[in-house]
């Protein structure tokens, strides 16, 4: 379905031109770091046709993108394995599980996994052993400000996907572009004393800055917001109808979960997941449509507001350069229209909310009333049984 391509083993020699040790591919190697090979880092996005991303850039791609960053600039091994595994509990279609749980807006409901799935790895904690280092200290990237800060401060996890998605999915740099980036990046010192990646020149903190707005404001856009709502919905049908279950969300590539779907004896599901995979247009409205699939969803605002280095100090981009600011202005400015549209529905006459009402206990249900209205014997009486049918 997707294409090969060779770009991406050149942006990661840009990312780290001394290459990725080997240390970190014997990590990489693990079957629970190996299956991010078959996550999308787009969310899901690559199966409909709202859009074109260039090729399929994977979860582990992005995981090696950012360890491959944080060596770079810190030269610790346990720094580099936490930004490698910071992502090893990403469930298939990534944040559209955020979306599922009702967590658009933080998009952080399924990290709650990540130390389990490591410490359950034995691939993993034999490496961890002999290389003794302990568990606290690649479970939880957070505690280390050059891998994960808060937002909108640059990180190695924010600094990666923000250039694999102009690169891959915006179209907006090349290859060079990205080098240039790179070339500039340092680390610098924060107001509260944390070490944190900058830019040396303004001008390379604008264009940077300039790009993770545009990104930002593609994220807020109806047709993104509908595309994750739709495929968290998709997945609760999945759930629902036993077709997957929880824990196959974090264990099953994607391709092994779209193939659970399109061989599911539901055929709801079936059909809800042929118009996700043929979704094109999404509309916008002030009030919610009639008819059709709509959705009514505020998500995460991601942003970043670089550090640069400015009169012998750093300063954040937006309070030194005016088009820094402009770009983050307008992000935090931009609303699309409230509702998000499609004119098809994706489960007719079927509610994710109720397993109950699964279109097999319905038909179950049906045949009962009609073998009650027969006279044959069934276990509840015939007004019981319409009462259940709703």
């Amino acid at each position: 379905m997707f294409k090969q391509n060779l770009e991406t083993d050149r942006y990661m020699r840009i990312l780290c031109p001394d290459g990725i040790p080997d240390f970190l591919m014997e990590y990489a190697a693990a079957p629970e770091m190996a299956r991010l090979a078959g996550i999308g880092l787009f969310c899901g996005t690559d199966y409909s046709r709202v859009y074109r991303h260039r090729y399929f850039f994977s979860r582990l791609d992005h995981s090696l993108g950012v360890a491959r960053i944080v060596g770079r600039f810190t030269r610790d091994r346990a720094q580099a394995i936490a930004g490698l595994l910071h992502d090893i509990s990403c469930p298939v279609f990534s944040h559209s599980v955020d979306f599922m749980n009702g967590d658009a807006l933080t998009q952080s409901s399924t990290e709650a996994h990540t130390r389990r799935i490591i410490a359950r790895s034995a691939h993993i904690m034999a490496l961890l052993a002999r290389d003794n280092i302990p568990l606290d200290a690649v479970a939880d990237y957070h505690i280390y400000p050059i891998a994960d800060n808060h937002s909108p401060r640059l990180c190695a996890d924010r600094l990666e996907y923000t250039l694999s998605t102009m690169l891959v999915w915006h179209g907006g740099w090349g290859l060079t572009d990205i080098a240039a980036i790179m070339d500039d990046l340092t680390v610098l010192t924060a107001h509260d004393c944390s070490l944190e990646l900058g830019f040396a020149s303004l001008d390379s903190a604008t264009h940077f800055t300039q790009g993770a707005c545009a990104i930002g404001i593609a994220f807020q856009r109806n047709d993104n917001k509908l595309s994750l709502n739709m495929l968290g919905d998709i997945l609760s049908m999945a759930l629902s109808t036993g077709t997957l279950t929880a824990e196959e969300l974090y264990t099953l590539t994607e391709a092994q979960a779209i193939a659970a779907i399109e061989s599911s004896e539901d055929e709801p599901l079936r059909a809800a997941w042929r118009n996700y995979t043929h979704l094109r247009d999404v509309y916008g409205a002030d009030q919610r449509p009639s008819g059709g699939y709509s959705v009514c969803v505020e998500a995460k605002r991601r942003y970043i507001n670089p550090l640069v280095a400015y009169a012998g100090g750093a300063a954040r981009a937006c309070d030194v350069s005016i088009p820094a600011k402009h770009a983050i202005d307008e992000l935090l400015a931009f609303a699309d229209k409230p509702y998000a549209y499609v004119d098809f529905d994706i489960y007719p006459e079927y509610v994710v909310t109720d397993p109950f009402y699964s279109p097999t206990n319905m038909a179950v249900l049906r045949q009962s009333i009609q073998e009650a209205n027969d006279g044959k014997f069934v276990a509840k009486t015939l007004d019981e049984l319409r009462a259940m049918e709703g």
